[in-house]
């Protein structure tokens, strides 16, 4: 588990300075249990009375990413989303309001892992990474319609 204290030591150890929309970021990310955009960033921070413009929050966005402490992940939305480098997961994607669900499952990574394992075999093909993605219809979205 990532705590706050730990983002900073990194950004420290690379002589990054830390600036207010930087600690804003990362607290962001630490709180947020889905991907966000960089405009679900500028609104939140907007909310806490940090106003930051949409190409500085790019550019320490890209840095983070660099620094290992964040990674990109492109939906088929065609959204760019940000979350932590934390553990392996996959996500469930609701078409109709576009929110990302985190799926955490043991049971899921040992029938992925299995099926990578298969693929080399079968085809003589080293998987360097994969991407899962469930599309489909929120409980919420499900209601209003």
């Amino acid at each position: 588990m990532q705590t706050l204290a730990l983002l900073i030591q990194v950004l420290k150890k690379n002589k990054i300075r830390m600036t207010t929309i930087r600690k804003a970021l990362l607290t962001l990310l630490l709180l947020r249990a889905q991907p966000m955009s960089v405009y679900d960033f500028q609104n939140q921070l907007k909310k806490q009375g940090v106003l930051a413009h949409k190409v500085t929050l790019y550019r320490d966005i890209e840095l983070l990413c660099k620094l290992g402490i964040m990674r990109e992940v492109s939906f088929t939305d065609g959204f760019r989303r940000y979350e932590l480098e934390e553990d392996h997961h996959h996500h469930a994607v609701c078409t109709a309001c576009k929110q990302v669900f985190e799926i955490n499952d043991p049971q899921l990574e040992k029938a992925v892992f299995s099926l990578e394992r298969r693929t080399k075999k079968l085809h003589h093909f080293a998987s360097l990474s994969h991407h899962l993605e469930f599309l489909g219809v929120c409980t919420r979205c499900v209601k209003r319609s």
